[in-house]
């Protein structure tokens, strides 16, 4: 069964504006499943939209990072990969009760 109700706060709008303000400071990342702009769902800040990256989990020693501390956005959509760039390795493949391994060389 539905929850219909309805949650009632006892916080004022600007505490919550400033409950949101800590936590997504400057900076800060907005991960949503929508189009909608972080402004009009959060009602502050001036939001950039990152399209056709990935996230990477980096240090701040990394060169992801411009000198301004900035995300870089740089790479790729299409790379081909060569033979020297995989890593070597074996797969296993159980076939009723019988195991083969592949080798990655040949």
């Amino acid at each position: 069964m539905a929850d219909d109700r309805i949650y009632q706060s006892d916080f004022t709008g600007s505490e919550i504006d400033l409950r949101l303000k800590a936590i997504y400071p400057i900076g800060s990342l907005y991960l949503s499943i929508n189009s909608s702009n972080p402004h009009e769902v959060l009602g502050f800040g001036t939001w950039e939209r990152i399209e056709n990256a990935f996230l990477y989990a980096a240090s701040d020693s990394d060169t992801i990072f411009a000198s301004n501390g900035s995300l870089k956005k740089e790479g790729s959509e299409n790379v081909s990969l060569k033979k020297e760039n995989i890593p070597e390795h074996t797969h296993t493949i159980t076939v009723k009760k019988r195991s083969a391994s592949i080798d990655s060389a040949s």
